[in-house]
């Protein structure tokens, strides 16, 4: 029992730490605070120069963004890391309610997983606002022309298409694991004790599953054929 006070314990501290932390250490590391009005004045002139390189005030905006979410990926998932020791040790609403926690403990890690390895198309919707008009309207003309140049319109479309392939094998995985493991708790709820917990888990699991079937086949079409799912995104309707 006393086991269990402490990992309910470690549970409620990482989950302050995801809400508290992640900002000012990202401010720290990447040595700027996160502003968006900075950011779309910082993103236009890169722009208009055409390069590949992110110019010194983009790239710090991109690093507080990978700082950000890598910094929210290790507390969710040693969050997630113990709400699976809690699940494993409970029992009936206990456990059903360390799995629910668990679970979206889990779409943390996935969520700020693909935005800190595709950071800068993490920041991708904050550009859609009146002040980075000029640059918005060509991106998107380019985009419904089906180009991928200059070399800086290369680079959005590289950082879209790597969101949505990190997103592609998360979701594929969790979904193989998910679907297994309902499936496997479906068995032991038609011969076992608990039943209650053990349905209620299994049917979680099943659902998030198949959810996760749904992303991935999503994200495929994006990794697949990004410029429409792109222009979409930059007209706002991502």
């Amino acid at each position: 029992m006393r086991k269990n006070v402490w990992l309910v314990v470690l549970a409620i501290a990482f989950a302050v730490a995801f809400v508290v932390l992640p900002g000012p250490l990202a401010a720290s590391a990447s040595g700027s605070s996160f502003d968006p009005d900075a950011f779309r004045a910082a993103f236009v002139p890169w722009w208009t120069a055409g390069s590949r390189a992110l110019t010194p005030a983009l790239a710090q905006f991109v690093d507080y963004a990978r700082w950000y979410h890598g910094l929210r990926v290790l507390t969710a998932g040693l969050l997630l890391a113990v709400l699976v020791a809690l699940a494993v040790r409970t029992r009936s609403l206990a456990r059903a309610g360390a799995a629910v926690a668990g679970a979206v403990a889990l779409l943390a890690v996935i969520d700020n997983l693909r935005k800190a390895v595709a950071a800068f198309g993490s920041l991708f919707p904050l550009l859609v606002d009146p002040s980075a008009q000029p640059a918005l309207d060509q991106i998107r003309q380019r985009l419904a022309a089906g180009e991928r140049t200059p070399p800086a319109l290369g680079l959005i479309v590289e950082q879209y298409v790597r969101y949505h392939v990190v997103m592609l094998a998360t979701s594929s995985v969790v979904a193989v694991v998910l679907l297994g493991v309902g499936v496997r708790l479906a068995l032991r709820w038609r011969r076992g004790s608990d039943r209650w917990a053990v349905g209620s888990v299994a049917g979680l699991a099943v659902v998030l599953g198949l959810v996760a079937v749904v992303a991935a086949i999503a994200n495929t079409t994006a990794v697949l054929d990004p410029l429409p799912k792109l222009l979409l995104l930059f007209e706002g309707s991502w």
